[in-house]
């Protein structure tokens, strides 16, 4: 007679029961894993409780409207040494000189990227902008403005209504593509960068008063004299930014 042994077993669960189903959370699915249904639902609008596994690369940009906007800023720039004409092999001997080299620092960084590219759009966009003055006007005056003793010479030299009347036509020969070109134009013609970074409009910060000037009257009269209408506040608008920007136009040049 043989006897049977029962043996008591009791099984145990890795997988937490959640009303009666199975908890799927920590079953990791990946991009490739799925129906194509899935996958096409995961590409337009994805689930925030399955994220897509990005296999460690970081974004280069954002989307916004379901449009991808690359931010340059954002690609990653891998800086090697260039090994053209390098003499010396793989191996290294310990009595080579030591080379001492400063510190890479961000600016070092911005100076090789960024720095000969923002100088040469400047000048593409001063000759692309340069005032085309007409050599028929009799208006003798130098400009622009060195200093602010020029500026001043110039407001009591066309205090004469033959100059004043020069000084428009003058004026209304730079020309330009509408009334903000317009005004831009004519304050590269009056006044250098370094003149502009002592003047306001309203003369804040002690600076020199442009608004009472006789010379930004017979601007804003020339400009409304022909096709191009701007307002009284548009006109103080544009003349605000481009004195805004003259410091920094300044420290463009003087990289040169």
């Amino acid at each position: 007679m043989s006897l049977v042994s029962a043996i008591i077993k009791r099984g145990i669960s890795t997988s937490n029961a959640c009303y009666g189903k199975r908890n799927f959370k920590k079953f990791s699915l990946y991009n490739k894993r799925g129906t194509k249904i899935f996958k096409q639902q995961q590409s337009k609008n994805p689930d925030s409780e399955i994220p897509i596994d990005k296999r460690g690369v970081r974004d280069i940009g954002y989307t916004m409207n379901e449009t991808f906007i690359t931010i340059p800023e954002m690609i990653p720039n891998i800086i090697v040494p260039d090994l053209t004409n390098f003499k010396l092999k793989p191996y290294v001997s310990y009595r080579a000189p030591d080379v001492v080299q400063s510190e890479f620092i961000p600016k070092d960084l911005f100076n090789v990227v960024y720095a000969q590219k923002i100088m040469d759009d400047f000048k593409q966009a001063l000759e692309l902008h340069k005032p085309s003055i007409s050599t028929n006007s009799n208006f003798n005056y130098s400009l622009p403005c060195q200093n602010l003793q020029d500026l001043e010479n110039l407001e009591k030299y066309i205090t004469k209504k033959d100059q004043y009347t020069l000084f428009c036509e003058y004026i209304r020969n730079i020309g330009g593509n509408g009334g903000k070109d317009f005004v831009v134009r004519f304050m590269k013609t009056l006044l250098t960068n370094a003149t502009g970074e002592l003047c306001s409009w309203t003369g804040a910060k002690n600076n020199f008063k442009l608004i009472n000037l006789k010379i930004m009257k017979a601007a804003y009269e020339t400009i409304n004299s022909g096709n191009m209408q701007v307002t009284l506040k548009e006109f103080e608008m544009f003349i605000k930014e481009w004195l805004r920007h003259c410091k920094q136009r300044r420290m463009i040049e003087d990289l040169k």
